[in-house]
């Protein structure tokens, strides 16, 4: 489904971490993940749905329900992995969801809860990265993309 799609090749007592991995585009990926043999762990709300695409994936995946839109989730996410004896090699941040309407009919809280997972969720991952750690000079490959501001 995703031929295109370089990643680094599985390696030995290193996981690929999926979030949104319940459904959608992060089980397609977490299949595509799991087709070139890496061993991964599924990070979603739903329990259930990421056992359910657990069993039917050809290598082993850990189950880590997670609300990734609660910082204190998030926190404890990478301590949840070392406590199983998981290090992270691959991040896929896919967990997120959108708004549709028009902006004076939003209701603020959702659009706050919007920003922190599809944004503060992405940064805050990145920033916890083992790999990121462990680099003298972190790659840049994980950070957040920064919109250029016009100068006045």
């Amino acid at each position: 489904m995703f031929p295109d799609m370089t990643i680094p090749a599985p390696f030995a007592a290193q996981v690929a971490v999926v979030t949104g991995a319940s459904s959608g585009i992060g089980a397609e990926i977490a299949r595509e993940l799991s087709r070139r043999g890496h061993e991964l762990v599924l990070v979603a709300r739903s329990a259930e749905k990421l056992r359910a695409l657990a069993d039917e994936l050809p290598t082993t995946a850990h189950v880590v329900p997670a609300d990734l839109g609660a910082r204190d989730a998030r926190a404890g996410l990478l301590a949840e992995l070392e406590s199983r004896g998981l290090t992270p090699q691959v991040l896929v941040n896919n967990a997120g969801f959108s708004t549709l309407g028009p902006v004076h009919r939003s209701d603020p809280e959702r659009e706050l809860a919007l920003v922190e997972l599809d944004v503060a969720a992405v940064a805050d991952l990145c920033s916890r990265s083992p790999a990121r750690r462990r680099t003298a000079r972190p790659r840049r490959s994980c950070s957040p993309t920064r919109a250029a501001s016009p100068r006045s």
